[in-house]
């Protein structure tokens, strides 16, 4: 089940990037143990990678204020997307807002 809060993140992204699929994966970051899921943003055209990173970002801060939010943010090209993503290469959940 996802938070609500993390819904509405997914949801903003989704509008404001048509054609755009979230995955949600466990973060293996050990340095952030205390973040325990990692938001992917799936098929970024190359040109729009850090406008859609900081639309999520300012997002995530808005709707979580004070509170840290429980991911983190990544911004995938189409062409990595398809490589690690699609194709079952790694053990995610499609986010549903």
């Amino acid at each position: 089940m996802i938070d609500p809060r993390t819904a509405s993140v997914i949801a903003a992204i989704t509008a404001r990037f048509p054609g755009t699929t979230i995955e949600i994966h466990p973060n293996v970051a050990p340095e952030l143990p205390t973040i325990p899921d990692h938001l992917f943003v799936l098929d970024v055209p190359i040109p729009q990678l850090h406008e859609v990173t900081s639309f999520a970002l300012n997002v995530a801060f808005a709707v979580f204020g004070d509170e840290q939010p429980p991911f983190l943010i990544g911004a995938i090209d189409p062409e990595q997307s398809a490589k690690y993503f699609k194709r079952g290469a790694l053990e995610g959940r499609v986010a549903e807002a």
